[in-house]
C-alpha cells in the first residue's frame, strides 16, 4: 500500500510538470502571435521589382516588346524620375521606351519641359532632355572603365555646362541640357542627383 501511494504522487508530479512545460512562455506567446500577423506588402517596392523584371526580360537578344509591354515599361520608369516639387513644381516629364539599337538594352527617351505659360497658345519649352540606356550585359571592366568623374560615388564624364552622363548599376543617364538656364554643371547634375540613384542601382 505504501508503494502505490508513492507511484501515484509521483504519477500526479510528472502530470503537473507535462502541463507546465505546454504552457507557452511570454516570449514564445508574443513570437506567434507576431507570425499570425499577415506581413505588410510595399506597393512601391512591388512596383520597383516588377520594373527590374521587365527591364531585364526586355533587355534579351530578339525579345520585342508589344505595345502593353512599352506602356508597363514606361509607366513604371516614372517612379524613378525626379519629382515635380521643389524647384521643378510644375515641370512635366515626356517619356518613351524602346528597345535599343543593339538589341540587348532597352532605351528611354526623356524630355523636362517648364510649366506651360498662361497664354492658350503658349507652347511647353524643353529645358533638358536626356537618353536613358539599361543594359545588364555590361562587363565589370566596362564599368571600371566608364568615365573619369565621380557623381556621389557613380562614375560620370560629360562637358562643361553642356552635358553629363553617369552610369547608376546597370543604367546609363545621359543628361543634356536645352534650355540657356538650365546650362551649367550645378543645375544638370542638380537635376541627376534627384532621380531616385539607389532604387535604379538595384534594377
Amino acid at each position: 500500500m505504501k508503494y502505490c501511494i508513492i507511484a501515484l504522487m509521483i504519477l500526479a508530479c510528472l502530470v503537473a510538470c507535462g502541463k507546465e512545460a505546454e504552457k507557452p512562455k511570454p516570449g514564445q506567446a508574443i513570437s506567434q502571435a507576431q507570425k499570425a500577423e499577415p506581413k505588410q506588402v510595399d506597393p512601391m517596392a512591388q512596383k520597383l521589382a516588377a520594373l527590374g523584371k521587365n527591364l531585364k526580360d526586355a533587355a534579351q537578344e530578339g525579345v520585342e516588346l508589344s505595345d502593353e509591354q512599352i506602356a508597363e515599361l514606361e509607366e513604371l520608369f516614372q517612379l524613378v524620375l525626379p519629382k515635380a516639387e521643389g524647384d521643378l513644381a510644375g515641370y512635366t516629364w515626356e517619356i518613351s521606351c524602346s528597345k535599343g539599337t543593339d538589341d540587348k538594352d532597352v532605351f528611354y527617351g526623356a524630355n523636362l519641359y517648364r510649366p506651360k505659360g498662361e497664354a492658350e497658345e503658349a507652347e511647353q519649352e524643353k529645358v533638358m532632355w536626356f537618353h536613358i540606356i539599361y543594359n545588364p550585359h555590361m562587363t565589370q571592366e566596362e564599368k571600371d572603365g566608364y568615365g573619369t568623374e565621380d557623381l556621389d560615388g557613380y562614375k560620370g564624364m560629360g562637358a562643361k555646362d553642356e552635358h553629363f552622363f553617369v552610369l547608376v548599376g546597370n543604367t546609363e543617364i545621359r543628361a543634356v541640357a536645352d534650355s540657356e538656364d538650365f546650362k551649367s554643371d550645378e543645375k544638370i547634375k542638380g537635376v541627376i542627383r534627384r532621380f531616385a540613384l539607389k532604387k535604379i542601382a538595384s534594377l
